[in-house]
């Protein structure tokens, strides 16, 4: 596909993930203010939309300086790494396990929607 439509379609995927980690963070903020507020859900619900968003983030940033090809070649690249180069590891802080297990999951989420983009050359 060329670059133009697959800038538009990995922009309109990534502007989902932001909008969902944006959305999780105010319900989040708004529990905060309010007694009695079931928070660790919502804490769950943050943890988990910002690690599914963090890898289109890092795309986003690369696209400026490289270019939506490399951009998501790098990107794709670096979730692999992550995902085969990370081991299970336990902390004592639980909310520090689900944030790595969210991350993980964040990384083969962006793997699985970006696998099939074939960007031509330009």
């Amino acid at each position: 596909m060329d670059a133009t439509t697959a800038t538009d379609r990995l922009a309109t995927l990534g502007a989902r993930a932001f909008t969902a980690a944006a959305d999780a963070r105010a319900r989040l903020t708004a529990a905060l203010a309010a007694h009695g507020a079931f928070l660790s859900g919502l804490m769950d619900e943050v943890l988990v939309s910002e690690a599914k968003a963090k890898p289109w983030v890092a795309m986003s940033r690369r696209t400026e300086r490289l270019g939506i090809r490399e951009a998501l070649a790098k990107t794709r690249q670096d979730a692999l790494d992550a995902l085969l180069g990370c081991g299970f590891s336990t902390s004592t802080s639980l909310v520090v396990n689900a944030a790595n297990l969210a991350e993980q999951e964040g990384l083969r989420r962006f793997l699985a929607a970006t696998e099939s983009f074939e960007i031509d050359a330009d």
